[in-house]
């Protein structure tokens, strides 16, 4: 292996690893992130730096997103004092 292909393979990992520290990143679709670190410039010296102005990118785009997600809604009604009350099986039963 030659030494131009280690170092990019070094800088690939560390590109890697500061993705999945970034929380916005993190938070992209898969594609998306994909995509999205073949646009960093290796050749950068702070790869930190690069990583950080690509999440200020985004950074609209996953608070929409959470802000989207399907609300499940509120859980079932159960019951409190263990056996339910005449009222209760009544309105199940009909």
């Amino acid at each position: 292996m030659k030494k131009f292909e280690k170092t990019n393979d070094t800088k690939t990992q560390q590109l890697n690893k500061l993705f999945e520290a970034n929380e916005v990143l993190n938070a992209l679709p898969e594609s998306i992130k994909k995509r999205l670190l073949k646009t960093i410039n290796l050749d950068a010296e702070d790869l930190a730096a690069e990583v950080e102005l690509a999440s200020k990118d985004f950074e609209g785009f996953t608070q929409s997103k959470a802000d989207n997600d399907v609300y499940s809604g509120s859980p079932g009604k159960g019951f409190t004092t263990g056996e339910p009350t005449d009222k209760e099986i009544e309105e199940i039963f009909g």
